[in-house]
């Protein structure tokens, strides 16, 4: 609900929830801290989470909540 159904990304609104996941902007890696804090998730789509988002990871850049 915080980022109103929109992915982060591209800027989509999904009315159909069962296509957004909730993404860690800096991955957590086994860490609990960067796992439960809130403000390390975003709202992505699903087409972003594991496109884009998952280049994103394996580059070594984060991608930043405005």
């Amino acid at each position: 609900m915080r980022d109103r159904f929109t992915c982060r990304m591209c800027g989509v609104m999904h009315a159909d929830t069962s296509m957004l996941e909730a993404d860690h902007i800096v991955p957590h890696k086994g860490n609990p801290k960067l796992f439960w804090d809130e403000k390390n998730l975003q709202c992505l789509c699903s087409d972003c989470h594991r496109g884009a988002k998952q280049r994103l990871d394996r580059a070594g850049e984060i991608h930043k909540r405005d």
